[in-house]
């Protein structure tokens, strides 16, 4: 089950963000950013992170696999709309450029992002809706516009902020009860 590791990765990354956010004050001792103390970023941390999805949408128009996966951390993981995963950059680059080799050629993203939320440390997640228009199927034939969301974590080292994981998806109506399933359940 996928959800053990992933609770244990994300406990790890709070882990790490709380250690890595310290800083010796001039006495010798460990101190934390006052922001960082009560729980909220910076306006210059904020400011960073949300350039995250816009640079991430001007790279995708421009069909730039690398300048996309340049936005990801080293270790970073990715889940596409699709359910197709790539973890690391350079596999993340891979996936990239296969989809804008083919049905993402030509394709225009968009995307509208919340408040980027702290976590903790040095992390920190954004929530955005996304829109791919110009997509086409392998026959040629254009395809509907893909609406969706996705939850970005991000993670600081040094004075950059990189993303360390992306789920994406593409919410679905409920299936439509049939008649029988609807007696069933009187």
């Amino acid at each position: 089950m996928r959800s053990i590791p992933m609770l244990t990765t994300l406990a790890l990354l709070v882990a790490a963000g709380h250690v890595s956010a310290q800083t010796q004050d001039p006495q010798g001792g460990q101190v934390q950013g006052q922001a960082q103390m009560q729980g909220q970023m910076t306006k210059e941390d904020e400011a960073s992170l949300r350039r995250l999805p816009e640079q991430f949408a001007a790279a995708w128009n421009k069909h730039d696999a690398h300048a996309m996966a340049a936005l990801f951390a080293d270790d970073a993981d990715l889940v596409n709309p699709m359910g197709r995963q790539a973890r690391g950059r350079d596999q993340i680059e891979k996936l990239f450029m296969e989809e804008h080799a083919a049905m993402m050629k030509g394709t225009k993203f968009t995307n509208a992002c919340g408040t980027p939320r702290y976590l903790a440390g040095n992390l920190a997640a954004i929530d955005c809706t996304f829109s791919v228009t110009n997509m086409k199927a392998q026959n040629g034939k254009p395809l509907p516009e893909m609406k969706g969301m996705y939850t970005s974590i991000a993670m600081k080292a040094g004075n950059e902020w990189k993303i360390e994981m992306v789920r994406a998806m593409v919410p679905q109506q409920p299936p439509a009860q049939t008649q029988q399933s609807r007696a069933m359940h009187k």
